[in-house]
């Protein structure tokens, strides 16, 4: 059966195994992309070999509905943990598309000894899509491979045939990718932002408008320099963290938060970008260590990130043996002692109650 949550897909400790034919056919007058994916030995062999059960196809290519684009697939079969001889089937859409959405129907087989008919096979009728940016997929079925391997004349055991038939399905676009499609292409943008480098990005103000409350302001007073000359000069945030806040302004993703959540956080604070303001916060809390907790302490108060600034206080107060050793810790200042007050107080009420 199918389990309709995503499930992540297996990138780590995976082999390649067993090859792959491709075929277009017609099933129900759609266009249908069946792929087969034959491992031989598998239990005998690649199982014996790579007891961590994880093996994926060659990766294959499927041109898109509208011709625009050529999309990327490849299969991973995963031996499941709670039963033997039973194994996940993934169809996968991995991050290198260029075309970064694909709405499909799936329809996923086993073959017997002809290779032709299916002993098994699951149709899944609703229409799933994949993101190539979202690591994990929507589809997966669980089996138990052992009853559908044959054996063959040719002295190859265990062989293992899976098909999958991909549909590709022309849905009306969703309002959240015509934003996406707005940012990328820049088309009928009407103001640019000026970064500290250099760097021009363009957009759109009614978006700006519409998300910020301080752009808002900023455009609806005639007589700003910014708005008559449609641009906004910004000298204190590159022109990368820019960027990266109007994919958030469009999209409400980011594809660099890791890296940029910090930046980002102070341009959300900058520019009352609320939900972007949420999202780095809680990038920056994953984050927290012995090493950078006062420092995170000091940006939360600096940037007014409640909290950021709650989480990092009670990572310090509830780590305080190992973070008063670090240099961080000894560094702080006068304009930190309140902080260094309230992480006291807290330590020494606990210490109270206890007694």
């Amino acid at each position: 059966m199918t389990n309709k949550m995503k499930m992540p897909i297996p990138t780590n400790n995976t082999r390649q195994a067993g090859y792959i034919d491709q075929e277009v056919s017609n099933i129900n007058g759609e266009n249908s992309d069946s792929i087969r994916w034959s491992i031989n030995s598998l239990f005998s062999h690649h199982l014996r070999n790579w007891p961590s059960g994880r093996f994926v196809s060659q990766h294959f290519t499927i041109p898109s509905i509208d011709g625009n684009c050529a999309l990327t697939w490849y299969l991973a079969l995963v031996k499941s943990e709670d039963s033997d001889g039973y194994f996940h089937l993934f169809p996968c859409f991995p991050p290198d598309n260029d075309c970064k959405e694909v709405s499909v129907k799936i329809e996923l087989s086993v073959l017997d000894e002809t290779r032709i008919n299916k002993q098994w096979s699951f149709s899944i009728g609703d229409v799933f899509t994949f993101d190539a940016r979202d690591e994990s997929s929507p589809v997966h079925v669980r089996f138990n491979a052992r009853k559908h391997v044959y054996r063959s004349n040719t002295h190859v055991e265990d062989t293992l045939v899976v098909v999958c038939d991909i549909i590709q399905i022309d849905l009306p676009k969703s309002l959240s990718r015509y934003l996406e499609d707005a940012f990328i292409s820049q088309d009928l943008t009407d103001i640019a932002l000026l970064s500290k480098d250099g760097k021009v990005c363009k957009a759109h103000k009614i978006m700006l408008a519409a998300r910020s409350s301080v752009f808002a302001a900023m455009f609806k007073h005639d007589e700003m320099k910014e708005s008559e000359h449609r641009e906004v000069k910004i000298d204190d945030i590159s022109g990368d963290v820019i960027e990266e806040m109007l994919r958030f302004v469009y999209t409400e993703k980011s594809e660099n938060l890791k890296i940029m959540a910090k930046d980002l956080l102070i341009a959300a604070e900058k520019y009352d970008l609320k939900k972007l303001k949420i999202v780095c916060e809680d990038a920056v809390i994953a984050d927290l260590s012995v090493a950078n907790a006062v420092e995170m302490l000091q940006f939360s108060d600096l940037h007014n990130a409640d909290r950021l600034q709650s989480a990092a206080l009670g990572f310090v107060i509830e780590n305080y043996g190992k973070v008063r050793n670090t240099e961080a810790w000894m560094s702080l200042d006068q304009s930190s002692l309140h902080l260094v007050k309230a992480i006291c107080d807290d330590i020494m009420s606990g210490h109270t109650s206890s007694e």
